[in-house]
């Protein structure tokens, strides 16, 4: 990600992408929408829509991770990723992103599109100079580095960081708490500022599908709750499409459109979000509630666990 690139752009917009849930979703025009009066943006090129066919996944030419994985990411839509530990929900990013050749990682069969392009093997920097671009779990940041220095590192990605200024901007009218620390070192950030700071950075290489893993790891509820809605925000106004990876469930399915359950790299499940808050295996393994809604007590879940559906 350390070189620029110029970026192709379509000044004519086309129609307005829509969610999962059939909601209209405006263009996003010539200036950031609900960002600062007065800051000149260059309109994006046409959404794009995200499509993952039957791909597996092997570590060390040995270890299968991935099973057949599919999905798809509407433009503009918010699309959750919940399971357990170990799913291979992380991994299923990291084969988005490109990231994998990193950890000796490999999509050997099926396919990852975006729009009309293929990315399964592309390298990670062509991945994100095409407009996907992955938050790694865990607030990666260069620590050493000042806030505004990680975000300017971020802007050079775009158009050769010539818009550094505005897209500066534009992230701190999203994450105002940075604008007050621009020149604090990035090391001495507290767990919600740096989780903010790692969104910005990823915002300033004008994302048309945002990918965050574990936005919430280690954060207060308060905290995961602010961050969510600044997420919710992003997606509004700027008709960026979002992959969340969550163990969150209860977060996570508030704000999706959509979501997929994974279990032992494969996908065992998929819907509307809505619907899925109130499939009763959701609501058994990963909210916690008994078939009446309430939360089940410890004796219950200690002594008794239903099969799930899924498992046949």
């Amino acid at each position: 990600m350390a070189g620029g690139t110029d970026m192709i752009f379509n000044p004519t917009p086309g129609p307005s992408p829509t969610n999962r849930r059939g909601e209209s979703r405006a263009e996003p025009p010539s200036i950031p929408m609900g960002g600062p009066r007065g800051l000149k943006m260059t309109a994006p090129s046409a959404p794009h829509s995200l499509v993952v066919s039957n791909i597996e996944v092997i570590y060390n030419s040995v270890i299968l991770v991935l099973r057949g994985i599919s999905l798809e990411v509407a433009p503009g839509s918010i699309v959750s990723l919940l399971g357990p530990n170990g799913a291979g929900k992380s991994t299923t990013l990291k084969a988005i992103s490109g990231l994998l050749r990193s950890e000796l990682g490999e999509v050997t069969r099926g396919q990852i599109v975006w729009g009309d392009q293929r990315l399964d093997n592309e390298p990670a920097e062509e991945v994100v100079r095409r407009g996907v671009v992955q938050v790694i779990e865990g607030r990666l940041l260069f620590r050493h580095l000042t806030v505004e220095e990680n975000l300017r590192i971020g802007g050079m990605v775009y158009q050769g960081g010539r818009h550094i200024r505005e897209d500066l901007q534009r992230v701190y009218h999203y994450f105002p708490q940075l604008r007050a620390l621009a020149r604090r070192v990035s090391g001495y950030l507290s767990g919600g500022e740096g989780q903010m700071l790692v969104i910005g950075r990823a915002l300033m290489a004008h994302p048309q599908l945002l990918m965050l893993d574990e936005p919430s790891l280690g954060l207060a509820p308060m905290l995961v709750h602010e961050i969510f809605a600044i997420i919710r925000e992003i997606n509004r106004q700027e008709g960026m499409s979002v992959l969340l990876v969550e163990q969150n469930a209860r977060a996570a399915l508030e704000l999706a459109d959509y979501a997929y359950v994974m279990e032992d790299g494969r996908i065992v499940l998929d819907g509307p979000a809505e619907q899925m808050r109130e499939n009763e295996d959701i609501k058994e393994f990963y909210l916690g509630l008994n078939q009446a809604g309430g939360r089940k007590n410890y004796r219950d879940v200690k002594h008794y666990r239903r099969r799930k559906r899924w498992l046949g």
